[in-house]
């Protein structure tokens, strides 16, 4: 499969595994589909700590994952 976007890549496994008849190629595609969706779900995890760290300050509001990342997202 040519590179696509990640999104691309998603639908078109996703597609794949609802369509095939093969068992074969369904245990070929599975395991290509989650790989896919956990590296979609680690970006995302790192956009959003990245975009909370960056928040400013607010006079009085409570600190939001201020300068914390989970172990999880670290050690990507």
């Amino acid at each position: 499969m040519p590179h696509r976007r990640l999104e691309d890549r998603i639908q078109a496994l996703v597609n794949r595994a609802v369509t095939t008849q093969d068992p074969k190629e369904l245990d070929e595609v599975v395991p290509r589909l989650r790989a896919a969706l956990h590296e979609h779900s680690t970006r995302l995890r790192k956009l959003a700590a990245a975009n909370l760290i960056a928040l400013p300050k607010v006079k009085g509001a409570p600190a939001v994952m201020e300068n914390s990342v989970t172990d999880d997202v670290a050690a990507d």
